[in-house]
C-alpha cells in the first residue's frame, strides 16, 4: 500500500526515457491484486446466478478484444520467424535498432579488442559487440563529457537514434568540438554512425576535415 502509489508517481514524473512500460512490471502484480479485490468486492453483493452470468459475459468480453491483437502478433511472429530463418537476424525490429546493432556486430569484427566506446546501452552493445564502454556522460559540459570519456579510455562514440539521450549530451559535445572528431561508420539512418574521438589532437572548434563531418542533426 505504501509501494504502490510512490512508485507509480515516480514513474508518473520520470523523463519519457526513463518512464517505459518495462518499469511497470514490478508493480503489475500489485495493479491486478487490486483490481481482482474491486471485481470481487463488487460481485460479492450479487446472486449467484448474476455472478456466474456477470463473469461469463466479463471472460467473453476480454475474449473479443484480445482475438484481434493475438491474431495479429500471431502472424508478426510468423514473419519474424521466416525472417530469421533466412539469416536476417534483426528484419523485426525499428531501423533505429536495426542500425545500433549493425554497428555493434561491425564493432566485433573491426575494432580492436581493447577498443572502448560510449553509447547509449553499453551493456547491451557489449553483449553483440564483445567490446567494453560507458554510458553517455549524462552531462550538459562538454569539458566533463569528454573528461569523463577520456578517464574510462574510451576512443569511439556511438550516435544512434534510439531516443533523444544521444541528442541530449553527445551532439553538443560533437557542436563544441567537431575537429576532436573522425567519422569511422555511417548507417542508414541519419544520425546513426560510429565516430572515433582524436585524443591525440588539442580539442579543437573546427572540423579537421570538413568533407568527412555528418550531419548532427
Amino acid at each position: 500500500e505504501v509501494f504502490f502509489p510512490l512508485y507509480a508517481g515516480m514513474l508518473a514524473v520520470l523523463p519519457p526515457p526513463w518512464a517505459g512500460e518495462r518499469y511497470l512490471l514490478s508493480i503489475y502484480p500489485v495493479a491486478l491484486a487490486y483490481a481482482g479485490q474491486a471485481v470481487v468486492s463488487v460481485m460479492t453483493g450479487l446472486q449467484p446466478r448474476a455472478r456466474t452470468l456477470a463473469g461469463g459475459t466479463a471472460v467473453a468480453l476480454i475474449a473479443l478484444i484480445a482475438a484481434q491483437p493475438l491474431a495479429a502478433s500471431a502472424r508478426v511472429g510468423s514473419f519474424c520467424r521466416e525472417a530469421f530463418s533466412r539469416g536476417e537476424r534483426y528484419a523485426c525490429l525499428g531501423p533505429a535498432w536495426q542500425d545500433y546493432f549493425a554497428m555493434a556486430d561491425w564493432a566485433r569484427a573491426a575494432l580492436p579488442e581493447d577498443a572502448v566506446m560510449i553509447s547509449r546501452k553499453p551493456g547491451l552493445f557489449y553483449a553483440l559487440s564483445d567490446r567494453m564502454g560507458i554510458d553517455i556522460p549524462k552531462t550538459p559540459d562538454s569539458d566533463e563529457y569528454l573528461r569523463t570519456a577520456e578517464t574510462a579510455g574510451a576512443r569511439y562514440v556511438i550516435l544512434d537514434q534510439l531516443d533523444a539521450l544521444t541528442a541530449q549530451y553527445s551532439i553538443p559535445v560533437l557542436q563544441s568540438y567537431p575537429g576532436s572528431f573522425c567519422l569511422v561508420r555511417m548507417e542508414e539512418v541519419p544520425g546513426a554512425a560510429v565516430l572515433g574521438i582524436r585524443w591525440e589532437l588539442p580539442r579543437a572548434n573546427e572540423p579537421a576535415n570538413p568533407e568527412r563531418q555528418i550531419p548532427l542533426s
